[in-house]
């Protein structure tokens, strides 16, 4: 690493000159859901991590999405896109933490990669960037979390964890500000990065996206798609995709505002443009042929909620392809509770951050999925505790601070590590390995 993180704050402004603002921002269907996914209320919701009459904590695996950043995706026949204005973090902020350094997964080498948050052009941020806002969510969730476990201290001390993030600049920045509660009197803590995207599971195996080497926000930049090893996975992916429909009101007035182009785009690309602003309370975007309404917003954002739902869980082949695509992630994170609990292993925290597109399926796969968006700095949390008395061995899955009961539990939240494992290994029934059910015909 090169130097110290220079953390950019984010000052979205959106021009336009020709089109006033629209009326009804803040209406309460629109106002509710985004305050949701921006996650802003108090930057970080605490819940009930840390706590189990009679148990004693033995070990945490935490999956995480990065904080709030600049939008991936623009909407073709917007008037004048959004204008990403960014300016340094004053020296009282929070740095890159001295201790911390990204290395190789495959190697274990130190790597170069960024340490601020990329701009198109003097100051104005390129697509896909963590803001301020972002950096705080992460670094209060990390001041959060080390406050919860405090009585365990089996668990988040920095000769305990192993720490993974995606290649991509703002879940590195993400990882930076959560340890940046962690790395202190001169602790060492690594972030380890697959440099080949395909290699990390929890991009899953299946129908993917990519916004890797996005950097403006024209209608032609954005995601890309990528197939991944598990043929199955991706034809269901792309079956139940197949199976989703604007509703028609929401159609003509993306064509009428925007033109044909804006009303062909995928839901979740309006949702992602539309919930940037949001975020930092910008009007809404307006075209030649007038402004969005806060309504038709509402009806974006329901629809985007819509087809991530269908996209994990649905019938046309959604939730099939979720539980093969996840497997692999999900098998590794089982695996390594099974391996804290038979072991006296010095690793009883492991850490991964990632994206919205991590947290969806994997709670999708393990029948817990909410149905809605993921919102910044989401998390899902796996504690593994230890019977006082009998020495039985449970895990306990939070979401966003709340305790989750899966299916295949008996609606308990404390749910054997046997069983635990039997749901994983289910994903893939009646196979008995991957490659075997990802060559099953459709």
């Amino acid at each position: 690493m090169v130097g110290c993180l220079a953390v950019l704050f984010l000052l979205m402004v959106y021009v336009n000159r020709e089109m006033p603002p629209p009326a009804g921002l803040a209406t309460p269907a629109f106002s509710r859901r985004t305050r949701r996914y921006c996650n802003t209320d108090g930057l970080v919701r605490e819940g009930r991590e840390g706590g189990v009459v009679g148990y004693n904590l033995i070990g945490v695996t935490v999956t995480v999405r990065h904080g709030d950043r600049s939008a991936i995706h623009g909407i073709p026949g917007v008037g004048m896109d959004p204008v990403y204005n960014c300016s340094k973090v004053g020296e009282d902020d929070s740095p890159w933490p001295q201790g911390l350094r990204v290395v190789s997964e495959t190697t274990g080498a130190a790597i170069e990669r960024p340490t601020s948050s990329q701009v198109l052009s003097g100051k104005m941020c390129a697509a896909g960037q963590l803001t301020y806002l972002g950096f705080t969510q992460l670094k209060n969730l990390g001041k959060y979390m080390k406050q919860a476990y405090a009585s365990h201290p089996v668990v988040f001390n920095t000769s305990s964890m192993y720490i993974r993030s995606t290649d991509y600049t703002r879940t590195m920045l993400s990882s930076a500000g959560f340890l940046s509660n962690f790395v202190e009197d001169g602790a060492q803590l690594e972030v380890r990065v697959h440099e080949k995207e395909e290699n990390e599971f929890m991009h899953g195996v299946g129908l993917r996206s990519s916004s890797a080497g996005a950097f403006g926000f024209s209608s032609t930049t954005g995601e890309k798609v990528i197939l991944g090893g598990c043929a199955r996975a991706v034809a269901l992916s792309k079956a139940q995709k197949a199976a989703f429909r604007k509703t028609a009101h929401v159609r003509q007035e993306l064509a009428a505002l925007f033109g044909v182009q804006a009303a062909d785009k995928d839901i979740t690309d309006l949702g992602d443009a539309i919930h940037a602003g949001a975020c930092h309370e910008l009007p809404l975007p307006c075209g030649q042929g007038g402004c969005l309404t806060a309504a038709t917003a509402a009806d974006i954002l329901r629809s985007a909620d819509k087809f991530y739902c269908d996209r994990f869980t649905g019938s046309a082949g959604g939730k099939t392809a979720a539980k093969l695509a996840m497997y692999p992630f999900l098998r590794s994170i089982s695996d390594g509770l099974q391996f804290i609990a038979d072991n006296q292993t010095a690793i009883t925290t492991r850490l991964y951050f990632g994206h919205d597109t991590v947290i969806a399926p994997l709670l999708a796969s393990l029948g817990a999925f909410d149905c809605k968006w993921p919102p910044y700095a989401s998390r899902v949390v796996f504690e593994l505790w230890r019977a006082e008395t009998s020495g039985d061995v449970v895990v306990r899955i939070l979401y966003n601070g709340l305790p989750l009961t899966l299916p295949g539990c008996s609606g308990q939240v404390l749910c054997p590590l046997p069983r635990f494992r039997r749901i994983i290994n289910g994903l893939i029934l009646p196979s008995t390995t991957l490659d075997e059910a990802c060559e099953k015909p459709l």
